[in-house]
């Protein structure tokens, strides 16, 4: 199995709004990597996959995480269950970051495509 980079940078997103990394538009299965070193005590903030199922459909979240507080040392690095993606279609399969209570706090991340 090859892992490829499909994309990555760091976000401080607005506190209540969700915020999305560039989008899925190939064929793969896709992971999206989180560095929650910069999370502090009063903090929450949740991470999405979304997925279209066809061609041409709404993507809807397939699957939600939140989490609160400093994160410990052991578990900073959050990685999503992998998604698979059958679509070549803009948008197929996204990534958010959503900071909901605390300062608002940069979180550097990653996407990766394996194949």
């Amino acid at each position: 199995m090859t892992v490829s980079l499909w994309a990555a940078s760091s976000m401080t997103p607005t506190v209540g709004t969700e915020t999305f990394v560039p989008s899925v538009s190939a064929i793969g299965v896709y992971t999206f990597h989180v560095d929650s070193g910069s999370v502090a005590s009063g903090d929450v903030f949740e991470l999405r996959t979304y997925q279209m199922i066809l061609t041409g459909c709404t993507t809807f979240v397939a699957y939600m995480d939140s989490f609160q507080g400093v994160q410990p040392t052991d578990d900073r690095i959050k990685v999503s269950v992998p998604i698979s993606n059958d679509l070549a279609e803009a948008s197929a399969v996204r990534f958010s970051i959503k900071q909901t209570i605390g300062t608002a706090r940069p979180f550097p991340w990653k996407v990766l495509r394996h194949s």
